[in-house]
């Protein structure tokens, strides 16, 4: 009931995720030899600003060995900063995420946190020019045109525009690599 009692629930969710990260560790260290396939183990901490801690973290290092698959959600990005006291800690979760995916995102030091995951991309224009020139004597007219193909790197979307998302749209990023745009479906009867 962490709704009533946040300070309760926390230290339940706390205390419950550090005993994962224990449990992980035991299979990690002792239950399989590295290169092995394992049966997997999905972790979803919903509302992680609530129950976040340090153990969480280590989990995000160094749980995939062991068969984890941790799934964090949170409203922001900032909510880990508040929790964990320290923008560093905010940061090693960020990057120990492989995917990463964001739904409407208003605050802009969390659209900038998210951008700034994606790699610069190039983009290619063509510049054209034209340009005339006449002296003292009317037949002496001369001009010229031109064109040259232009590239430049930039950002692939500008990050204020995660703040103008749609209802269920979301920009994700997955495998730090391969970045979608996408709608959650909708499934009727």
């Amino acid at each position: 009931d962490s709704l009533a009692d946040g300070e309760t629930g926390s230290a339940v969710g706390s205390i419950f995720l550090s005993d994962i990260t224990s449990v992980s560790a035991d299979i990690y260290n002792f239950m399989k030899p590295r290169g092995e396939d394992l049966s997997s183990v999905m972790v979803l901490i919903d509302e992680a600003a609530e129950v976040i801690n340090d153990q969480v973290i280590k989990m995000l290092n160094k749980t995939r060995g062991a068969g984890f698959r941790l799934f964090v959600s949170s409203q922001s990005t900032s909510d880990f900063e508040a929790r964990l006291g320290s923008e560093a800690k905010m940061e090693q979760i960020i990057v120990n995420t492989n995917h990463f995916t964001a739904l409407r995102t208003p605050n802009p030091k969390g659209q900038k946190a998210i951008v700034e995951r994606i790699p610069l991309t190039k983009y290619q224009y063509i510049m054209r020019g034209h340009g005339s020139s006449s002296g003292s004597d009317p037949e002496q007219i001369t001009g010229s045109v031109g064109e040259r193909l232009m590239e430049e790197e930039g950002e692939l979307f500008p990050a204020p525009l995660l703040g103008w998302l749609p209802n269920l749209e979301f920009m994700a990023i997955y495998q730090a690599s391969k970045i979608v745009k996408g709608k959650v479906p909708i499934i009727k009867n």
